[in-house]
């Protein structure tokens, strides 16, 4: 069995690729959560150890075209 460790962000953007970093997997979580939550900016706020006005932000895409829901 190979070493365990906690890994960083070099780690992950070295395995991941160049065009897929950790912050675009971040930020990709975030706007998901958002439609989960239906734009509830205090749980993203929570779940995200966000401040405020950045949960805002991100619940401000909530309503975006390009953002929506495909109907199944």
């Amino acid at each position: 069995m190979g070493r365990r460790c906690h890994v960083g962000s070099r780690w992950l953007n070295l395995h991941l690729g160049e065009h897929l970093t950790s912050r675009s997997l971040r930020s990709d979580r975030l706007l998901d959560e958002v439609h989960a939550a239906r734009g509830d900016a205090k749980r993203l706020a929570v779940l995200f150890g966000l401040s405020v006005s950045t949960a805002n932000r991100y619940t401000a895409t909530l309503h975006h075209p390009h953002l929506r829901e495909q109907p199944p």
